[in-house]
């Protein structure tokens, strides 16, 4: 066995040495070009690329291989020689493990072979992206920077910038059937259709310590994009500053039954031209978190961060809840509050943040656990949480000062050095944040580098406010206007000068920082036709700039009445409508309309051939119940009643001082089967319920009551009044209209999943609505004594026989289940390896001999490094023979050929050869020596 061992560690170390490191450059190299070296290379090999810029596309890697540059910003490898003019992709991955390490990946575009992944479209098994810069890449379809298709990748220490997917989806990452981890990454400046930085479709999305910022939709989901049952993991990380330009979803959008959930997050400063301009979730979407900051988020030039039902674990800070509720657990929140963030910066770290200050309510309001328990350590930018009494709220933990830039706006190069060339972008002689076109530095409108909007030099727009829709600068020394394409300061008539006025101005801008807009019209220039037109001047100032981007305005009307607005007269009367008394109407001030009456009980059951016995008379209904938590029954959230100081009343606060849950009998804050009334297996608000009452006796039949109002219907007219009434503007009113209580589930739905389970449709009509808000009928009263028996009345004539029906048609079949999906490969297993040294004699070997080190290559040098070592064997020299006879001298060889054999460093199969040879050899000594294999 032991020799069976040493046998295959040989055979290893043969196999190791065949994988090849193919070099590339502009002399010197065994290649000149990226595409020749990966088509030559074989699986296993690296191919290293010195700095430089080397020209080629659609370069297929159809194997395991390393493709490994000098620098990020050293080596690019580029389909183009400038941004707009490539026809095809730059690299195309159809099979194997493929890493990039250290490179820039740009100008490519995808326009053919389903028009996906400009930079990099990937359908290999594991893709992974480390320390790289993928930019201004496009597509026609999905991915401009990366496509991912039914694999997994790794994202970690990059920059995703610039890249653009024409009109459809995921401008920076698009990610299919796959599974994509970011980490400590930039995904910025990107646009598309739909997810302008991110697109997750029946993927999942991992997102940790990085920041999605200023990328732009031109429909939904302006950072990110979760669509058709995926999930997305937010952890310390932040999305800030994207746009939704037409649409829902500034930040992040959520639909299609996907899942959300972030820890640790900070959502600020997006913007949606319809609602949530923070975060959009859909009604079939869930988003849960917690320790997360939602905040200067806005929607339709209105303050609105969130839109939807958010699930809450606590510890959130949500600055405006105008259009959201948040359930689940609403403990330790802070609610309408500004978190008072600085502007999104390199605050230390490899990604940027927005600091908070010494006063922020996030500071020291948060949780240092995430939603599963994990204790969190490190904020986004690997520093040490927590640095007060407790974590603060939010992707940033403050400790006390705002950390210096690492590294000038325009430092390019990261050297500290301005390189006239390169970074004196406005070549005036230095530089100066004027010259900033870099991924990292100071705001794009912070001429002055100061982190303050000075309105009259910085707020190009004049909305007092200063904001990506700034960045344009005007010709001069203060940067290059948004027309000047290739930046010399001219108006180049060909290219520059759009409309063809004969002059190049804001008009002639095609979209952020210069880059064509996904439809190459200005954002103000509705009927596309490149004319200021009277209707495109919104601000009516005579001419069309970039502060008339703003879309149509929507209608107004009563729609917008507040479910507290009982007379819907647009003011908070308080003596009607301030339920609380806080001296302010909000949704907390919300009652929905009285329920619906009970149904009538059954009747008694007839007696017995005789007369029927009178029907009892009904018993009363009873008086509307009360919440919980509501000591005094006078309907409102009193202080004292506010048991754990929320500012809410829930069910949390009903149960005395202690804080109990209601369902909680024996305050032992856990779920005995005792306290699991409804069989669910979990404890929750439709467990908090008293037993049953006994039955009352039967009566006689009430008189039917009036049908209740359904909780939509606010002038109680019985009719759906859409421009008033339908809520979420989907056609009909229903539940989902309702404006009532703060925990986000519907008032029938008892198990809270937001699901119309048939145990919920009480009055079943196949629809979950108000009217089902009711418990159960109670039992049938008794049955009354049995009247006496009547005379037996006379035979009556039989009847004739009817006909057969007709034989009814048989059933469709049903369909065909859909097949389950593939499960993921197996990550690589670990090689071994071997190294051989010369043992000298002593302790080990007394005449010397060969020392034999293996272990495991853990690190993937393909070197056994001494802390790899996992045995260590000895081949001793025996002592020297007696000399033997000499020989008889041998026949003279032929004269030579003048050649000789020389190792050839890129030809593995000769050294093999020759390792091969001498391990026949060295097995051939152990069977005749054996006993000089010494452990």
């Amino acid at each position: 066995m032991k020799k069976f061992f040493v046998f295959m560690l040989f055979v290893s170390a043969v196999f190791q040495i065949s994988a090849a490191t193919r070099t590339v450059c502009a002399v010197g190299c065994d290649y000149t070009s990226v595409k020749a070296a990966v088509t030559a290379a074989v699986a296993g090999d690296t191919v290293l690329i010195s700095a430089g810029t080397y020209q080629d596309y659609n370069i297929l890697v159809d194997k395991d291989l390393t493709i490994e540059g000098a620098g990020r910003n050293d080596t690019i490898v580029q389909a183009k020689s400038s941004e707009g003019y490539a026809n095809y992709r730059v690299f195309n991955i159809t099979d194997g493990t493929v890493t990039f390490k250290n490179m820039t990946i740009r100008y490519g575009y995808a326009n053919t072979d389903n028009g996906s992944g400009g930079g990099i479209n990937f359908a290999g098994t594991l893709l992974i992206v480390d320390n790289c810069y993928i930019h201004a890449n496009g597509s026609y379809s999905n991915g401009g920077g990366i496509q991912v298709s039914d694999s997994a990748a790794i994202i970690n220490k990059s920059l995703i910038l610039g890249n653009k997917a024409d009109g459809d989806y995921g401008g920076g990452v698009s990610a299919y059937n796959s599974v994509v981890t970011v980490t400590e990454s930039t995904i910025s400046g990107n646009s598309a259709g739909y997810g302008g930085g991110i697109y997750v479709n029946k993927a999942e999305m991992n997102i940790e310590k990085s920041v999605i910022s200023g990328n732009t939709a031109s429909q939904y989901g302006g950072g990110i994009y979760n669509y058709n049952v995926s999930s997305t993991n937010i952890r310390n990380s932040t999305v800030s500053n994207n746009f939704a330009y037409n649409s829902d979803g500034g930040g992040i959008l959520n639909s299609g039954g996907c899942y959300i959930k972030i820890d640790n997050g900070t959502i600020a400063g997006n913007f949606a031209m319809d609602q949530g301009g923070g975060i959009y979730n859909n009604a079939s979407g869930r988003v849960e978190m917690r320790n997360t900051i939602i905040a200067d988020n806005m929607a339709n030039n209105l303050p609105n961060d969130c839109f939807g039902v958010l699930d809450s674990y606590g510890y959130n800070l949500i600055e405006n809840l105008g259009f959201c509720a948040i359930g689940t657990d609403n403990s330790h929140n802070v609610l309408g509050r500004d978190p008072k963030l600085e502007p999104l910066s390199t605050n230390g770290g490899s990604t940027a943040t927005h600091a908070i200050i010494y006063d922020s309510p996030a500071l020291n309001a948060g949780a240092c656990t995430d939603m599963s328990g994990n204790t969190v350590t490190t904020d986004q930018r690997n520093i040490g949480r927590p640095h007060g009494t407790t974590c603060d709220i939010g992707a940033y933990e403050y400790s006390g000062e705002i950390p210096v830039t690492k590294y000038a706006c325009w430092d390019n190069n990261e050297d500290d050095i301005c390189q006239p060339l390169t970074e004196d972008f406005n070549g005036d002689g230095d530089c100066t944040p004027q010259d900033c076109k870099g991924e990292d530095g100071l705001s794009c409108w912070d001429l002055d580098g100061d982190r303050a909007c000075d309105t009259g030099t910085e707020d190009f727009n004049g909305d007092s406010a200063c904001t990506i829709t700034d960045c344009r600068g005007t010709p001069g020394p203060n940067g290059y206007a948004c027309w000047d394409l290739i930046a010399n300061h001219t108006c180049d008539a060909d290219t520059e000068d759009t409309n063809d006025d004969g002059f190049c101005n804001i008009q002639d801008c095609q979209g952020t920082a210069g880059s064509d807009g996904a439809d190459g019209y200005n954002c103000w220039d509705l009927d596309t036709d490149y004319t200021c037109d009277p209707v495109e001047d919104k601000n009516a100032d005579g001419d069309c700039t970039v502060a008339d981007c703003q879309g149509v305005q929507g209608t107004t009307g009563a729609a917008g009445v507040s479910c507290w607005d009982i007379n819907a007269n647009g003011s908070c009367d308080a003596a009607t409508e301030d339920q609380n008394k806080d001296t302010q109407c909000n949704i907390l001030d919300c009652r929905g309309a009285t329920g619906a009456t009970g149904a009538d009980g059954a009747d008694g059951a007839d007696g017995a051939d005789g007369a029927d016995g009178e029907d009892g008379t009904d018993g009363t209904d009873g008086t509307d119940g009360f919440s919980c938590w509501d000591g005094n029954t006078n309907h409102i959230c009193d202080p004292a009643e506010d048991l754990n100081g929320d500012s809410f009343c829930t069910v949390a606060d009903c149960k005395g001082a202690d804080g109990f849950s209601c369902w909680d009998i024996d305050s032992d804050y856990t779920c005995d089967p005792l306290e699991d009334r409804d069989g669910d297996n979990a404890c929750s608000p439709s467990d908090c319920k008293g037993d049953t009452g006994s039955d009352g006796s039967d009566g006689e039949d009430g008189t039917d009551g009036s049908d209740g109002l359904n909780c939509w219907d606010t002038n109680m007219n019985g009719t759906c009044d859409k421009a008033t009434e339908d809520y979420d503007n989907d056609g009909d009113c229903d539940v989902i209209d309702c404006r009532g209580a703060s925990d986000g589930y519907s008032c029938w739905d008892t198990n809270m999943n937001r699901i119309c389970d048939p145990s919920e449709d009480i009055d079943g009509d196949s629809n979950c609505l108000v009217s089902d808000c009711r418990g159960t009928d109670g039992k049938d009263g008794a049955d009354g004594a049995d009247g006496e028996d009547g005379t037996d009345g006379t035979n009556g004539t039989n009847g004739t026989n009817g006909t057969d029906g007709e034989d009814g048609e048989d059933g469709e079949d049903g369909t065909n289940g859909t097949n389950g999906t593939n499960g993921t490969d197996g990550t690589d297993g670990l090689n071994s390896a071997m190294k051989v040294s010369d043992e000298p004699a002593g302790e080990n070997c007394p005449d010397g001999g060969k020392k034999i080190e293996t272990g495991v290559d853990l690190n993937g040098d393909a070197v056994l490094q001494e802390d790899e070592v996992q045995s260590t064997s000895f081949i001793c020299n025996g002592e020297d023979g007696a000399p033997g006879t000499d020989g008889t001298d041998g026949i003279n060889g032929k004269n030579g050929s003048g050649c000789s054999m020389t190792a050839v460093g890129n030809s593995e199969e000769p050294f093999s050869v020759i390792l091969l040879f001498a391990l026949i050899m060295f097995l051939l000594e152990i069977y005749r020596f054996p006993t000089k294999l010494v452990k």
